[in-house]
């Protein structure tokens, strides 16, 4: 299959969930879009990362925080899906 990376979609402040009692931390998804060629399909990947939060605070670094870390988790996620067996993994998920 071939994927093409279409979007970036981040959610509003209004949006971004309270990952904390404090209020300091908020859950922030992060959907890679993407287009497959041979069927025309648009999956998406979502991540949702925790990031430093604040009322009314500055909602560009939440999202540029976000992004980051996004990133990282992506790489990390397709770091543990090439080195291990999918049907160890498979059969992971389905007992737990």
């Amino acid at each position: 299959m071939a994927y093409t990376f279409q979007s970036l979609n981040l959610p509003p402040e209004a949006e971004m969930v309270p990952a904390d009692e404090e209020g300091k931390l908020a859950w922030v998804d992060v959907d890679l879009n993407f287009r497959d060629e041979e069927t025309g399909l648009e999956p998406t990947v979502r991540v949702r990362v925790p990031v430093d939060y604040a009322p009314g605070g500055n909602v560009d670094q939440m999202h540029s925080d976000a992004v980051q870390k996004a990133e990282d988790l992506a790489q990390l996620a397709a770091s543990h899906l090439e080195e291990n067996d999918v049907d160890s993994l498979v059969r992971m998920a389905m007992s737990g």
